[in-house]
């Protein structure tokens, strides 16, 4: 469940001195979110501009948290409207497939204005947004973790966190959780493929199929599923 707060439409100029910062609210009613903008530096002695909406986040009677990986600020980088951003601090929500990043006095989060993002990568993890169109039409737009990549083939996966209703056993109330997911893809030859499984995978794959089924009895004890896809896909890129 969201918070329910009141917001008001506002707007923040960052001047090079942070200390000369003023926000003044907007009577307006026809404003949905609140508006934000920060500075950061991307290149030595320059700053662009970046701006998104405030984040509300979700109530702390959830279970768990929305992110990836975990509630504690990652440092990574960003493409932002054509720029790159080094050392910017960020959350990866996963229920809203959102990049949220801190206000530049951490009292404010931000969400980062989607079409203007087009990769970001933190924990040596990289993600690039990808757009759906009648060449894809079998994944929706959004943020897609890239787990192997050469130039003609991709092995990507969605994220995803919803939030689940539980009846807990002991004291027999409804409560609510967050539950993870993921979803992969095979992109060969600018052809999207749905892996949901080591067959479907070797499916794709089929010219090296007995080559595959021989390499995962050696190595499918090692390894969870994830990492066997991953393994899977650099032997078969390997004997092309």
């Amino acid at each position: 469940m969201l918070y329910k707060i009141s917001r008001y439409l506002f707007s923040i100029s960052f001047l090079l001195n942070p200390t000369q910062v003023k926000a003044q609210p907007d009577s307006s009613n026809t404003a949905i979110a609140n508006v934000v903008s920060l500075y950061n530096h991307s290149k030595e002695g320059q700053y662009s501009l970046i701006s998104g909406t405030e984040y509300i986040g979700f109530s702390p009677d959830i279970k768990g948290h929305p992110y990836l990986e975990s509630s504690e600020w990652r440092t990574g980088s960003i493409y932002y409207d054509g720029e790159l951003y080094n050392n910017v601090t960020m959350l990866y929500d996963l229920v809203n497939d959102e990049l949220i990043v801190p206000h530049f006095n951490n009292f404010y989060r931000v969400v980062l204005v989607k079409e203007k993002v087009s990769q970001f990568s933190f924990s040596d993890r990289f993600f690039k947004k990808i757009t759906s169109d009648k060449q894809k039409p079998i994944i929706g737009t959004g943020y897609y973790e890239f787990l192997y990549q050469n130039e003609d083939m991709q092995l990507i996966a969605k994220r995803i966190k919803t939030i689940r209703t539980i009846q807990s056993s002991v004291e027999r109330k409804i409560e609510k959780e967050f539950d993870t997911q993921n979803r992969y893809y095979l992109i060969k030859n600018d052809i999207y493929y749905s892996v949901k499984n080591q067959r479907d995978l070797i499916s794709i794959l089929e010219d090296k199929r007995k080559e595959i089924q021989a390499y995962i009895r050696e190595i499918n004890n090692e390894v969870n599923s994830e990492d066997i896809l991953i393994k899977i896909v650099e032997f078969y890129d390997k004997k092309m």
